[in-house]
């Protein structure tokens, strides 16, 4: 509890305080189990707003599909009303499945490992890029990964109905800003670009996939004219 108050409320002196241990004596484990089971009491938090949420949506479906059924329940479209009214019960159900399901409780320890290890591999390319490597200060993937899952901390406002998932997002990234920055002496700039440097990779990555798709298509209508 004091680590993760000190992360959202004091990130800077938090890292600061801390450096040292983190580049060079804390345990990748120790803060690895950290972030797991910080996700997964968002996760979990997450799911039951979801289940309140989902509760008051099924009833709204329901009213739906019952309006549905009862306009095609009449006269030659009977058998029409029949199908309809199966296949939407179907869609409903799987629709609520899909969003409401506990499964991704279960899933959140493998999946929050997977996300912070493939994440810091792009990040740290982006650290030895934009921030300067100090000789008391090792830019090392080790380290890397410690300060991402540092700040998953504040992951845990999910707990707190509505503003509190907005409020993960903001804090989460402001400590990610923050930890590159203290650990790695580097400017808030630099740091900001280090973690965004993820985003801009994906972003690269779509307008050349929509670059490719401009070309073929305008391939293929050359080709058919």
């Amino acid at each position: 509890l004091t680590t993760l108050k000190a992360l959202i409320f004091a990130p800077t002196a938090f890292f600061r305080k801390y450096a040292h241990q983190i580049i060079f004596s804390s345990s990748l484990a120790q803060i690895l189990t950290f972030a797991l089971v910080t996700e997964w009491l968002a996760s979990f938090a997450n799911f039951t707003w979801k289940t309140v949420a989902g509760a008051a949506l099924e009833r709204a479906f329901n009213s739906v599909f019952q309006v549905a059924r009862d306009m095609t329940a009449n006269g030659e479209l009977d058998r029409i009303s029949t199908i309809t009214g199966q296949n939407m019960d179907a869609f409903r159900d799987r629709v609520t499945d899909f969003l409401f399901g506990a499964g991704s409780i279960i899933l959140t320890p493998f999946t929050t490992l997977i996300k912070l290890t493939l994440l810091a591999v792009c990040i740290h390319v982006a650290v030895k890029l934009f921030i300067r490597q100090r000789q008391d200060r090792p830019q090392t993937y080790t380290t890397t990964l410690k300060i991402l899952a540092f700040s998953t901390a504040p992951s845990i406002l999910c707990v707190i109905p509505g503003i509190g998932i907005l409020a993960s997002w903001v804090l989460t990234f402001t400590v990610a800003v923050v930890g590159f920055r203290e650990i790695y002496r580097g400017t808030a700039f630099r740091a900001t670009m280090v973690v965004l440097f993820p985003s801009f990779v994906m972003l690269g990555i779509f307008i050349m996939l929509l670059i490719a798709l401009m070309i073929l298509g305008i391939s293929i209508f050359q080709f058919i004219a």
